[in-house]
């Protein structure tokens, strides 16, 4: 299922948050799936159910040129991670 993944990444425990790193970026083994088959050099397209709130984000990510969007009324699944330097 697309969606959308929102990531933080947090410092060590000791440090300030103030370092801390909020990303956002698409989601999906669809996704997923194509980037790297694009990254290889294959050509391939990554068709993705967005809802209308995410459309424009979507067509201006850094995987913009390998979707080919369906938008559907509402928003998007959000998944969100939050990781420190550990990983």
């Amino acid at each position: 299922e697309p969606g959308e993944m929102r990531i933080a990444l947090l410092p060590c425990r000791s440090e300030d948050l103030s370092g801390a790193k909020l990303g956002r970026e698409l989601s999906g083994k669809g996704v997923n799936l194509s980037a790297a088959l694009s990254r290889a050099g294959i050509a391939t397209t990554a068709i993705v159910v967005l809802g209308e709130d995410d459309l424009t984000f979507a067509t201006h990510s850094e995987h913009a040129a390998i979707l080919r969007p369906v938008t559907v009324a509402g928003a998007t699944r959000v998944n969100t991670s939050i990781l420190d330097d550990a990983g």
